[in-house]
């Protein structure tokens, strides 16, 4: 963790003896705001004082604002629970508006005014949405102007990661600081996943669940079931996080030399797949073979590979067939494979098609904010308020119409296409096992979004736009390597 956000002359200025004496003076002043202090006015000074700090080293370094967002987007989901009447979402907002807003103020210092990989198809693709959101606020059908401009906060908050990354993401270290956040904070939601299975519900979290009574509970405990929902604030948002992080971090297993290390990678591995169970996310289920499957695409003409991808793939058809019948979270697992026989899929179905009248009749859809809670709370009396939506792409066709919709794949399928062309392009072993993971990631969670809004929450979103810039960056990264290293590779 030592080399974790290491950057020579902030080191330098952090562990030099007037940085540290500045540490131990703030560290001495908190913790007597907790003592002379009463709840909420010591979290309100410390979470000021933390903010400063953040602003001056984002201002230093806008890669600490970036990866202190990622963080943020797992953490909020804990605040939100502990002070529920603060909107914490905007909180990444903030951070997202500032790191772009450092990244432009140090291109103006240095007149070099040229952003990385602009002129990628990912990003001309990605433009042209930010566009139609733009151009959604002239949408007639739509009646709260505080509804477009809500959602285009926080749209245009998650794919200014995008842009960002882009600029930041310039060497393979970086890539490795960015997995080691991201896992790190995965297993440690996953490993709290798992006490929350067999402890229950904290009082805090309680709280929290009841605070909308009967909505949460309705989500959250299923026949009689706690779906564990860990950090996150839906047990949905939760498997999906970790169904990315399984599907991620299997193939890194290549690249890991020690035999005890590779034992602790699998262990975690296991842990994050056993706590992505317990949520009941049969989404999330759903992605590891679709990922396995196309692993085995993408890799049919290396038999070794092949044979290697059917060991998980018999591992499941075993947990498919096992005469266990008594199992809650099993019987949920299995019912993700039973299609038309599932009642839910087929409510579901059924919403669909009964839907699919008006999404033909509105090319530009209903207007953004105007489904799910949503539409109740800014644009009460319209036909889609209180439409429950469950799939991203029924919301996009309902919201911003079949226009919207195609506008929408097409961005999807540049992200899909430009990082399996950029995979098979790449020379580097260790590279290629990163690769091959992310393009995982991003096809699985484009498939998942047909059954959940999977990609636009927190903070899935911000890593998936995240894992889209680097897989338009990897060629660059990939040039810089140095010679491959003869180390194992799945790829």
């Amino acid at each position: 963790m030592q080399t974790l956000f290491r950057s020579k002359t902030l080191n330098e200025k952090l562990y030099s003896p007037i940085g540290i004496l500045l540490f131990i003076l703030a560290s001495v002043f908190i913790t007597y705001i907790i003592v002379k202090l009463d709840w909420p006015y010591a979290i309100i000074v410390i979470g000021g004082l933390i903010s400063l700090i953040v602003v001056l080293l984002s201002v230093m370094d806008p890669k600490y604002a970036f990866f202190l967002n990622i963080i943020a987007g797992f953490a909020l989901g804990f605040a939100s629970k502990v002070y529920i009447q603060f909107p914490w979402g905007i909180v990444s907002n903030i951070f997202s508006a500032l790191i772009f807003f450092v990244i432009i103020i140090q291109k103006l210092r240095t007149s070099n005014l040229k952003w990385s990989q602009f002129h990628s198809p990912t990003s001309y693709a990605i433009l042209i949405f930010i566009v139609y959101y733009f151009f959604e606020i002239i949408n007639p059908e739509a009646n709260s102007i505080l509804g477009w401009a809500q959602n285009l906060r926080e749209v245009v908050a998650n794919i200014v990661i995008f842009y960002a990354a882009l600029e930041l993401f310039t060497s393979y270290k970086f890539l490795k600081e960015f997995t080691q956040v991201w896992l790190s904070c995965s297993i440690l939601f996953a490993i709290y996943g798992i006490v929350q299975e067999f402890h229950g519900l904290f009082p805090f979290e309680y709280s929290w669940l009841i605070s909308e009574f009967p909505a949460r509970i309705g989500l959250i405990v299923v026949d009689g079931v706690l779906r564990v929902f860990s950090g996150e604030t839906s047990p949905t948002t939760f498997g999906i996080g970790m169904s990315m992080a399984v599907i991620f971090a299997t193939p890194l297993l290549g690249i890991i030399k020690s035999n005890l290390n590779k034992f602790l990678f699998t262990l975690a591995i296991l842990i994050m797949t056993i706590s992505m169970a317990y949520s009941g996310t049969r989404t999330a289920v759903a992605m590891l073979p679709a990922a396995m499957v196309f692993f085995l695409f993408i890799n049919l003409n290396k038999p070794n590979l092949v044979l290697l991808a059917l060991i998980p793939i018999s591992l499941f058809v075993i947990v498919l067939i096992l005469p266990i019948e008594d199992n809650y979270t099993l019987n949920r697992f299995r019912s993700t494979f039973i299609g038309n026989k599932d009642a839910s899929y087929n409510g579901r179905d059924v919403n669909r098609h009964a839907i699919q009248p008006y999404m033909k009749a509105h090319p530009i859809g209903g207007g953004l904010a105007t489904t799910n809670v949503d539409g109740q709370r800014f644009n009460p009396g319209h036909p889609l308020a209180g439409w429950n939506t469950d799939s991203g792409y029924v919301k996009i066709a309902l919201e911003q119409g079949w226009i919207g919709l195609i506008i929408n794949c097409i961005v999807y399928w540049m992200i899909v296409v430009t990082a399996i062309r950029n995979y098979t392009q790449l020379k580097s072993p260790i590279l290629k096992n990163y690769g091959i993971g992310m393009v995982m990631v991003l096809y699985t969670m484009i498939i998942a979004h047909f059954t959940q809004d999977a990609i636009y929450e927190h903070p899935n979103v911000l890593v998936f736009f995240t894992i889209a810039a680097i897989m338009v960056k990897i060629p660059e990264i990939d040039a810089k390597m140095e010679s491959p290293n003869p180390i194992q590779s799945v790829s």
